[in-house]
């Protein structure tokens, strides 16, 4: 069977995910931040999100897989399959 890495595993959807993946007999790996560090990350993400830096799309991704990147709303789109098994 596969392993999956999921982020955030104490949050809204992580909590939720581990177990239903876990009855799906998939290993779970599970990495967090430590909690004081939850308000910081929380307000760069604000920053970022009123920014608009989250819509920015840029040539790291290419670079680093030799594949273009592309929007979450694409990305989400061609993985659906996956998360359907």
């Amino acid at each position: 069977m596969s392993t999956v890495l999921v982020t955030g595993p104490t949050g809204k959807v992580g909590r939720r995910l581990v177990p239903l993946l876990a009855r799906r007999g998939i290993t779970v790996r599970a990495a967090s931040a430590p909690p004081e560090t939850a308000e910081h990350n929380s307000q760069l993400y604000v920053h970022a999100h009123g920014s608009g830096a989250l819509g920015v799309l840029n040539d790291d991704v290419l670079d680093v897989t030799g594949r273009p990147p592309v929007s979450f709303a694409e990305f989400a789109v061609g993985a659906a399959a996956a998360w359907r098994r």
